[in-house]
């Protein structure tokens, strides 16, 4: 049940799990404690977070956050599919594609942007959402 609210940025996984933009690392590992949950180290200050077998396997998500802010959440393919490693290819990203429509398609917001990622050299294609951190207006805070 992947939804974005694109008034104000939060990304709903199911009931209890979902990503606001300022949401923080302890606020993902409390809501979303139903998912295996990986944490890694990004460097100072940075971590990232990653969500396995979201949708009983149709998708995986990472996202990090520095200074415990979120940064960004990056949306792809899960376990159920088996797509070749390193290589891109026109089904999966036909699938990626449908998935950034089902949530807006590409965009900017006041609280950030939804793009399509496709990194060549790594064979990896994902749905970016990426947050500016700029503080939301105090009606869109609560919603």
């Amino acid at each position: 049940m992947l939804f974005l609210n694109t008034l104000t940025g939060e990304l709903k996984i199911d009931e209890n799990c979902s990503f606001k933009i300022n949401s923080n690392e302890n606020d993902i590992k409390s809501t979303c404690n139903n998912y295996r949950i990986e944490v890694s180290e990004a460097g100072k200050e940075s971590k990232y977070c990653t969500i396995h077998d979201i949708d009983d396997g149709e998708i995986s998500l990472v996202s990090l956050f520095t200074k415990e802010k979120l940064q960004w959440v990056s949306i792809s393919l899960g376990k159920n599919y088996s797509f070749p490693p390193f290589v891109i290819t026109q089904e999966e990203k036909n699938i990626v594609k449908k998935k950034l429509n089902d949530m807006g398609g590409e965009n900017s917001y006041q609280w950030g942007s939804v793009e399509f990622n496709e990194d060549i050299k790594g064979g990896l294609l994902s749905v970016f959402i990426k947050y500016t951190n700029e503080s939301m207006p105090p009606l869109y805070q609560h919603l």
